[in-house]
Parts: C-alpha cells; sequence; structure tokens
C-alpha cells in the first residue's frame, strides 16, 4: 500500500540533505524544528499541493524509476550484508 505524508508547504524554501548509514538519507530546512529521514523504500516528492510547492514523504521504491540499479549496493546503498 502507498503512503503519501505532507510535509511541508511553502512559497519558497532550501531543503539540504544528506547520505547517512543503512542507506538512508536525512533530509533539512530552515522550517523543520527536526530532520527528516527516508529510507530505501521511500522517496521525497516536490509537488503542487492546494496551489503551493509542497515537500511530501511517499512510499514507493525506486525500482518504480525503472532504472538499473546495479552499483547502489556498492556505493552503500543497497541492502546490508553479513
Amino acid at each position: 500500500m502507498e503512503t503519501r505524508e505532507i510535509l511541508l508547504k511553502a512559497e519558497k524554501g532550501t531543503l539540504s540533505w544528506e547520505r547517512i548509514d543503512g542507506g538512508k538519507i536525512r533530509f533539512k530546512t530552515s522550517s523543520w524544528d527536526e530532520a527528516v529521514v527516508t529510507t530505501r523504500s521511500q522517496v521525497l516528492e516536490i509537488a503542487m499541493v492546494d496551489h503551493l510547492p509542497a515537500l511530501v514523504k511517499a512510499t514507493k521504491p525506486i525500482e518504480y524509476l525503472d532504472i538499473e540499479t546495479t552499483g547502489f549496493e556498492a556505493a552503500g546503498y543497497g541492502p546490508e550484508t553479513k
């Protein structure tokens, strides 16, 4: 089941991100008190919501982009191996 969460609606803003352990990405804006973290099975989308640009967190694996994921694991973005 796909879920979406509207995280921010604003006329303008600045978004920064960084890769963190476990194949996650931490997103920050000056409007948030705390950062938002996405996992490998989530995306952060920019979409128009109520006539305003919005950041939307959605559950959707990267495979929906129909791209070759070879190399992601070698770069540390894939499933953890033991």
